[in-house]
């Protein structure tokens, strides 16, 4: 019991910013909670529930969990009716074919990543989130979205897309793409996504 109480415990260290920011639920099947808030605890479980006191930690079982992710999914995965009116083709009106990728990068002295959130055109999203491992002297915030872009042209072309309308907030890459602007540093990814629009008829 001690060990998933100092488990809890280096988790909470970790992310301690997020942990503050949100209202975190632990699911377990066993009774933290009650050890926690127990009275009679001495030493180092004292500590740590003190520690972990200053967090807005929930404590579920699985077995709530477990009953209520059937009914999650059901709601979420469902179309309101409105939803299906949107859905459904109009007479004389085309249903389009294209998907829309986002993409954004980020860099910070913790490190890189990107996110990648690809739609389709059901309204399905597919979502991808991108942890880059650069030496943090060759890292640089277009790097970062620039490996955003990439990977979200690598995940459509894998999944046979032809058709993409891509959207970023990053003016370099998009004026660099559309072939507006043009930078020595950043020619190699640029020459990548070349390499990549071949695989798909419309960008």
């Amino acid at each position: 019991m001690q060990k998933l109480l100092f488990g809890l415990l280096m988790a909470s260290r970790k992310p301690r910013h997020y942990f503050q920011a949100h209202e975190i639920t632990v699911v377990t099947r066993l009774p933290l909670q009650r050890i926690l808030h127990n009275p009679d605890a001495t030493g180092r479980i004292v500590e740590w529930a003190l520690e972990l006191s200053s967090f807005g930690l929930r404590f579920e079982s699985t077995s709530t969990i477990k009953s209520r992710a059937l009914a999650e999914f059901i709601a979420e995965w469902t179309a309101t009716p409105d939803e299906e009116i949107q859905e459904t083709t109009l007479p004389g009106r085309k249903t389009s074919s294209e998907w829309i990728v986002y993409f954004d990068g980020a860099f910070s002295l913790q490190g890189a990543g990107a996110g990648v959130l690809l739609v389709a055109p059901t309204v399905e999203h597919l979502k991808y989130v991108i942890q880059m491992h650069f030496p943090r002297e060759k890292s640089t915030n277009n790097t970062a979205e620039y490996e955003g872009l990439l990977a979200g042209l690598r995940i459509a072309a894998d999944l046979g897309i032809k058709k993409l309308i891509i959207r970023g907030d990053s003016q370099l890459v998009v004026k660099q793409v559309n072939k507006d602007y043009q930078s020595p540093l950043m020619e190699a990814y640029v020459n990548e996504v070349r390499k990549l629009e071949e695989r798909f008829d419309g960008l």
